[in-house]
């Protein structure tokens, strides 16, 4: 986290009075998260389909220019609604494992799975903090396009002749080869016979 992220959050905390907005710490996957209505969170996998809303019930800390409160009997009334904003996957993680002079090498990636929630209102009892209006969340519909018909067109077959005659042609200078190389050596086996004399 930058210095550039913790001052955002800050700001975000502060209405357009200038006071401090109602504002509550959740705890959700193993991890805590600071929230103000109208805010969007991005959560581990929540189960649902876009534009669903949620209710986080894990409340650890909830705050307001007034109180603070911490208690399990104060934070029984406090209550975090939001709504499923985009189910998305994170920045991939690649884990590798090695040990040195086994020849042991193993590399595998990851992308963990995640839910973007708008956090629509925090309340406290009778008090309430909402989200300011905004936009419906449109759930992505299948468009169809019109198509335009094309006149038909006629297939035409490309005939192509095949070479059965090269074949043939190529076994044939094959044998001949053959027959002149077993001639060659005939010929040259007649002559060192010719060519010795006969010893008595």
């Amino acid at each position: 986290m930058t210095w550039k992220d913790s001052c955002d959050i800050i700001t975000s905390c502060v209405n357009i009075k200038g006071e401090l907005a109602l504002y509550a710490l959740i705890k959700f996957g193993g991890k805590q998260y600071k929230v103000v209505a109208g805010e969007v969170v991005l959560l581990e996998k929540v189960d649902g389909n876009v534009g669903d809303s949620i209710e986080l019930k894990d409340i650890i800390f909830v705050a307001d220019e007034d109180k603070k409160m911490v208690e399990s009997s104060d934070l029984s009334k406090a209550n975090v609604k939001g709504t499923i904003v985009e189910q998305a996957k994170g920045n991939k993680v690649i884990i590798y494992k090695h040990k040195a002079k086994k020849g042991y090498r193993r590399k595998r990636g990851h992308r963990q799975l995640l839910t973007k929630v708008m956090i629509d209102e925090i309340s406290i009892g009778e008090k309430k903090s909402k989200a300011p209006e905004r936009a419906k969340i449109v759930t992505k519909k299948e468009v169809k396009v019109p198509t335009i018909k094309k006149a038909p067109t006629k297939a035409v077959k490309k005939v192509v002749a095949k070479p059965a005659k090269k074949t043939a042609v190529k076994s044939s200078t094959k044998k001949t080869t053959k027959k002149s190389s077993v001639s060659k050596k005939s010929s040259t086996s007649k002559s060192k016979t010719a060519s010795k004399p006969k010893s008595k």
